[in-house]
């Protein structure tokens, strides 16, 4: 129930794929900027792949957070709105 609703906050802020978030070019930039700008951390899902090009648009984030620290670092991605 906490990932599904985790999840379903997270489909609100970005376009949104299972695991996975989808963006345009530029993923390695997106992904410092989230670093940097709010404190939250996304992988690019290329380096998961084999064939860098079929991961290139997406990034992976990491639910196994306690409850606290995942609702701050959705509440800090959604001021980015």
């Amino acid at each position: 129930m906490v990932l599904a609703s985790t999840s379903s906050r997270l489909r609100n802020i970005f376009p949104y794929d299972g695991h996975c978030a989808t963006f345009g070019q530029g993923l390695l930039h997106v992904c410092l900027e989230l670093a940097e700008r709010c404190g939250v951390v996304a992988i690019p899902s290329s380096v998961f792949y084999d064939d860098k090009v079929a991961g290139r648009n997406l990034v992976r984030w990491m639910f196994s957070k306690r409850l606290e620290v995942l609702e701050e670092a959705i509440e800090r991605l959604e001021r980015l709105r």
